[in-house]
């Protein structure tokens, strides 16, 4: 039976932090009490995942592994860009002992978020590439269109304060402008 192996991607290191402060998002919900801090944070993460689910682009710098089995054709589109640069690209076998593919052999389009390979790798089990991707390291790189789209998308959460929201529809046009095509 053969077994077919999807493409996985693991987050190596997530960004230190957020692109919107507790204080920016208080002062925007006129909040002023720190009796509900914990759960304004907990929507703060979740509306940046939100934003970063539906748009594709990782907001602060994080870094991530892809990984790939059996095959592999010319060019890999890298999930969550804008890619920033290509720590490194291994090749595994099935002993899992690893080799690092010379930089030489790819190139990167960062504005595509796509893995050219001149030479392209041959005989493995595995193929892990290893990048890092974001707006950059500080909130103030993160788009400001983006961020107003969060923070609406927080307070419709906050005002329901349910569990679930729907994002809301300004959230939801502005994410479509920044949205990246998969193909």
């Amino acid at each position: 039976m053969n077994i077919i192996k999807m493409p996985i991607i693991n987050l190596v290191a997530d960004a230190s932090i957020d692109p919107l402060t507790l204080t920016e998002v208080k002062n925007f919900l006129r909040v002023d009490i720190i009796t509900d801090d914990d759960l304004i944070t907990r929507i703060i993460k979740t509306a940046i995942k939100q934003c970063e689910l539906y748009t594709g682009k990782t907001l602060i710098t994080k870094t991530y592994k892809y990984s790939f089995y059996n095959s592999i054709i010319q060019a890999v589109k890298l999930l969550y860009a804008p890619i920033q640069s290509i720590s490194s690209v291994k090749v595994v076998n099935e002993e899992n002992s690893e080799t690092t593919i010379n930089s030489s052999v790819y190139f990167i389009d960062t504005i595509g978020g796509i893995l050219n390979f001149k030479t392209v790798p041959a005989n493995f089990y595995r193929l892990d590439i290893t990048y890092i991707a974001g707006y950059g390291s500080n909130a103030t790189d993160v788009p400001e269109e983006l961020k107003q789209a969060m923070l609406i998308h927080i307070a419709r959460m906050y005002d329901d304060k349910n569990g679930y929201s729907i994002l809301p529809k300004t959230s939801l046009d502005i994410y479509k402008k920044h949205k990246i095509v998969r193909f």
